[in-house]
């Protein structure tokens, strides 16, 4: 979740795998055009998948509301999960997400002999991941009898109305032959907790409550905690025929393709109270639209955010990355989401449990809000609308102000298991989420949310601050706490959430003077007086009072916040950077040693852009593929939390994704987001790399077309 000592209480970790030992990132070796042999990047690649053995690793279609895995075969049932839909988690009780319902599974027979019956007649030829447009296109061969049946699926979760999934099958036969289709709403398979099996949940509705034959499929289905909404109709189309409810048939002929079309509505109660009807009306706007409609508009949305694309002259590895990145992020997030952005997305139901942690204010926002700042606007007011319960929080601790939690449920409750220690002690979260919500005020100029929503967060933020520090002739301390680091659990002055709380005093008194308001003087105060623990000899910041090298020592949290406003620079950063790099060496791989074989990949790009600020450009570019190599899995590119962990359908840790674009941006290419003038710094890139250049930001509401170059001051114009 985004820590670089993770509590794994809820993914299952496997024997360690060394370092690197993920399948190579394949490129494909076109002969370079002129421009490309100048290191010009080319297009947005498509990812593609042809072999299908037992290490597949499929991708996750998403749209941020719904998301689905579907395997080398998306006709069968594959893990679907919906924002909203949460149960209790059997043995610790807190709320977790779902696993849901399946609604594009489609059967296909002919003769009497079917598809999903007969798994060994079909024959996957490949799998296309076409990241311009958030399409998986599976091609297939079905072969019953005589006749051969080319299949090309593709599907797509709807960016324009992203409560809609959205399946197109192009069946093409080899001979003149009556083919049956039947659709399914699928229920998810039974759930292997440690006390025994589970069932996921319970049909409560089944039947539309007028016209049947205006949906082809619904579906309510419930959990101890809520309800979801399934609807699902099927695109009437020349020679099709509807024998029964979900029954299709066609005579089709030798060598004639024709399409069969599905949209397929997911509502979950936490858009609507009745989300078995909302799912209905939903499916049947889709059906109004149309098929072609929705994938167009999908494209064009897709093409838009693409935009932002940033591109990378000069290594095309590094490019692809960072593509795949920016496809994973934007998929993850979206202007309609009401439940946050947990740290692996929507592509696994028990990943985390589906809680929302620091990964989305700290990691994915201060990105998300350049390429999409509607996206970033609905983090915003997740957590808005979780103030209150933050503020109860506080009053239980017996502080002012909100505290939010660490992992934060789909109404921004507390929903840490009760045995973790980090629902009580790593209170970085706080000041976390406080400035996520400033710096999307400040790279947006939202008047709105600036009245309504950034200052009531601030000013609370910042009395939680005031009320949790001890004064004490050091100067304002912050005792008994988790930093980043969670295998230190009860440590002083973290040096990490001392900074952020420093930096929410700031911003907190910025805040209020937007406003015309007069910050209380003792925010100021504090400001000026925490308590930043160094070493009185070197001048090197310590991760927390008393530290000394050695197993367990913290390192990396000073180059965390290197990529944000008012973090340390100047000599104290250098020093402890320097310091660091020898540390590195002498503590043993642990998650709390950044760029070891034992850390989070998160935590290695922060330290990439730090070594190229120092000049080191080839360390830069070293620790820049540290940072996604060995967490990397062919062919999507889908990337594990901690590169020990082999199972590998952990993947999809958008954490990782987000902090490899913020490298880029804030770090090489010297951005941040700041009261000030953005270029503060000039760009720094890793060796190899000539220039990054991304034709629209969003900066002050304002598009702005971006270019860096190593050694020099980037340059932003409008665009």
């Amino acid at each position: 979740m985004g820590s670089i000592a993770g509590v794994s209480y809820c993914l299952v970790q496997g024997n360690a795998a060394a370092a690197g030992s993920n399948p190579p990132l394949s490129l494909a070796q076109n002969s370079p055009s002129p421009a490309r042999a100048e290191g010009r990047p080319g297009p947005v690649p498509a990812l593609i998948g042809r072999k299908f053995d037992q290490d597949f690793v499929p991708t996750c279609l998403s749209n941020g509301l719904i998301g689905i895995r579907p395997g080398p075969n998306p006709l069968v049932p594959t893990q679907t999960v919906v924002s909203g839909f949460v149960r209790s988690h059997p043995e610790w009780g807190v709320e977790c997400i779902a696993p849901a319902p399946y609604p594009l599974g489609t059967d296909i027979s002919v003769a009497g002999i079917n598809l999903r019956g007969h798994p060994e007649l079909v024959t996957v030829k490949s799998q296309t991941l076409e990241m311009t447009a958030g399409e998986l296109v599976t091609v297939m061969k079905f072969a019953p009898n005589r006749s051969i049946l080319e299949l090309e699926v593709t599907q797509f979760a709807s960016r324009s109305v992203p409560g809609l999934l959205c399946q197109q099958i192009k069946v093409t036969s080899s001979l003149d032959v009556e083919i049956k289709i039947q659709t399914s709403i699928d229920l998810p398979n039974n759930i292997a907790w440690t006390d025994g099996t589970v069932t996921p949940g319970t049909i409560y509705f089944e039947k539309a409550p007028y016209d049947q034959q205006a949906t082809d499929r619904v579906m309510g289905f419930r959990t101890d905690r809520s309800k979801l909404g399934l609807a699902l109709v099927v695109f009437l189309t020349w020679g099709l025929t509807r024998t029964d409810l979900g029954s299709y048939v066609i005579k089709a002929k030798g060598g004639q393709a024709f399409h069969f079309r599905t949209v397929a509505a997911v509502v979950s109660e936490a858009y609507h109270p009745e989300p078995e009807l909302q799912a209905i009306r939903l499916a049947r706007w889709g059906d109004l639209l149309g098929f072609e409609r929705l994938r167009s508009e999908n494209q064009r949305r897709w093409s838009d955010l693409w935009k932002s694309r940033i591109k990378i002259y000069g290594d095309d590895e590094s490019q692809k990355v960072v593509d795949t990145a920016f496809y994973y992020l934007v998929s993850s997030v979206h202007s309609s989401c009401r439940t946050g952005v947990p740290p692996f997305g929507l592509s696994r139901f028990n990943a985390y449990l589906g809680h929302v942690f620091w990964d989305m204010d700290t990691w994915a926002l201060p990105v998300t809000v350049l390429i999409d700042p509607d996206a970033a606007r609905a983090m915003v007011e997740y957590r808005l609308r979780g103030l209150e319960n933050a503020r109860r929080k506080a009053e239980l601790f017996g502080y002012r102000g909100a505290q939010f939690p660490w992992e934060a449920g789909t109404m921004g409750t507390e929903e840490t298991p009760s045995f973790a220690d980090t629902g009580w002690a790593e209170q970085h979260i706080v000041p976390d989420v406080a400035l996520g919500c400033w710096e999307y005020q400040l790279a947006t100029a939202d008047q709105d949310m600036l009245r309504r929503g950034t200052w009531p967060i601030l000013k609370n933020v910042a009395e939680w601050i005031e009320s949790r520090g001890t004064w004490t002739p050091r100067g304002f301390e912050i005792l008994h706490v988790m930093g980043p680091d969670e295998s230190n659990p009860d440590i002083n002055n973290n040096s990490y959430l001392n900074l952020q709380c420093r930096r929410v005093m700031h911003a907190a008194i910025g805040c209020a003077r937007q406003l015309g308001l007069t910050a209380p003087p003792v925010w100021l105060r504090i400001a000026q007086s925490i308590v930043i623990p160094s070493d009185k000899d070197t001048g090197v910041v310590l991760p927390y009072d008393n530290a000394k090298v050695g197993p367990g020592y913290s390192v990396g949290q000073l180059q965390f916040l290197f990529l944000h406003d008012d973090s340390v620079t100047g000599d104290a950063f250098r020093k402890t950077y320097d310091f660091e790099e020898n540390a590195r060496r002498e503590i043993p791989s642990q998650p709390s040693n950044v760029c070891s074989p034992r850390s989070p990949g998160f935590a290695c790009p922060p330290v990439a852009a730090a070594a190229a600020f120092f000049g080191d450009r080839n360390k830069a570019l070293a620790l820049f593929r540290n940072s996604w190599k060995p967490y990397w899995w062919e062919p999507f590119g889908m990337m594990n939390e901690y590169q020990t962990w082999v199972q590998r359908h952990n993947v999809n840790y958008f954490t990782n994704y987000s902090s490899l674009l913020q490298s880029v941006l804030f770090g090489f290419a010297g951005l941040r987001i700041s009261e000030r003038d953005w270029v503060q710094y000039p760009a720094s890139l890793p060796e190899g790399w000539k220039r990054i250049e991304v034709d629209r930001l969003w900066v002050r509401g304002v598009p702005k077309a971006l270019t860096a170059e190593d050694g020099e001051l980037a340059r932003l114009v409008d665009a």
